[in-house]
């Protein structure tokens, strides 16, 4: 089996190389941040994008590309569309000319947040640029023969010393950061995606799938925890969030039953940080 992974260079993408490595062929790509054994490629452009996918002939596909924060989207829009739906465009119309499986990596931010406890059959209706740009997205996705699009809220994880970390990354700078502390999010650990696309995909299964993990908590709660895990939680700074560009949801919580019908079990924020504490790096427990 061939796998291509978009944007294999950040947080996401790097964790999902490293776990299909060994498993199948693989080639990840990047844009920004050029790494050792990754392929340039802007999603964005028509031409390289085919160039890149049919060359490679992959089996299957899974792009994680995105302008991902929803201020910035509103702020660039035009960028935004660009990106997030015509890139997203382009991957289909590569698919389609290999006849590779798509697995989309969305958000829960398609849908407008005023009733929660969403679910894969719950009609999208996004109150922000960035949503809107993902639900145009998924729609061109779904065009494919064989797809999956996967909707969740915050990752959190650990892909290892010198890589993209997320909040990790911000707290091992050593300086304070302030992180909100209004809304309840569904924390999810980025090893679980991994499994999640891995199932669906041994599977055979299409369509769209929600992941989320099993604790609720605010960003600021999730980010202390994981600073305590090397003893800086004194650095996190809890607001109540500034006024902000884009809408976000009030309640965009999900479930997650058809995942666990076909037999996906996420993983619970303790087990998590016992799991990321085993895997730090000695050095940086011991700060």
């Amino acid at each position: 089996m061939k796998v291509l992974i978009t944007g294999a260079s950040g947080f996401l993408g790097t964790k999902l190389l490293d776990m299909f490595v060994g498993k199948a062929e693989v080639l990840g790509t990047y844009h920004s941040h050029p790494k050792e054994r990754l392929v340039l490629l802007d999603v964005t452009n028509a031409v390289q994008t085919r160039e890149v996918i049919a060359g490679f002939h992959p089996d299957i596909v899974i792009h994680t590309v995105a302008l991902s924060d929803p201020d910035v989207c509103e702020q660039r829009r035009e960028d935004a569309e660009k990106i997030n739906y015509i890139g997203t465009k382009n991957i289909v119309n590569a698919c389609r000319e290999v006849k590779a499986r798509l697995d989309y990596i969305s958000t829960i931010y398609v849908f407008n947040g005023e009733k929660g406890h969403y679910s894969e059959e719950d009609t999208p209706n996004p109150i922000n640029w960035y949503g809107e740009t993902k639900l145009r997205a998924e729609q061109e996705v779904a065009t494919l023969p064989h797809y999956g699009i996967y909707r969740f809220d915050k990752l959190y994880g650990y892909n290892g010393e010198g890589k993209p970390n997320d909040i990790l990354s911000k707290v091992a700078t050593g300086k304070p950061f302030e992180v909100n502390n209004n809304l309840v999010r569904q924390p999810l650990l980025i090893d679980d995606v991994g499994r999640a696309l891995q199932l669906v995909q041994k599977l055979g299964l299409n369509g769209v799938f929600h992941l989320a993990g099993p604790d609720s908590m605010s960003k600021y709660e999730l980010t202390v925890e994981l600073a305590k895990l090397i003893g800086r939680e004194t650095l996190v700074i809890p607001i109540l969030g500034k006024e902000q560009l884009a809408r976000r949801p009030k309640d965009a919580s999900i479930v997650t039953s058809k995942m666990k019908r076909i037999g996906m079990k996420f993983t619970p924020l303790s087990e998590a940080m016992r799991v990321i504490e085993a895997s730090l790096p000695k050095t940086t427990l011991e700060r």
